[in-house]
């Protein structure tokens, strides 16, 4: 398995069913589809390396040092910031 495989399943599925969550459902919603995504796509990749079904931990315990916690919050600001200048001018 290349490293773009393991990208993919962890931070682009989340992503695309992110989107399409936030047209259909609020933001509460789309929040717990996102989570639910991102936890069972964690567990199909832990199930292909290992091939065994290894039921991870929730995702705050997934973040083991300050450092892996950079890329997600970079993620959600330029997604805060690509919706404000999505927005129309008043």
């Amino acid at each position: 398995m290349t490293e773009a495989t393991a990208y993919t399943v962890v931070a682009i599925i989340p992503a695309m069913a992110g989107i399409i969550g936030g047209k259909y459902l609020g933001n509460v919603g789309n929040a717990c589809v996102v989570t639910g995504v991102c936890y069972v796509g964690t567990v199909l990749l832990a199930l292909y390396v290992t091939g065994r079904l290894l039921l991870v931990p929730p995702l705050g315990v997934l973040f083991i040092s300050a450092g892996s916690l950079v890329p997600p919050l970079v993620f959600i600001l330029v997604a805060i910031v690509a919706y404000r200048l999505r927005q129309p001018l008043a």
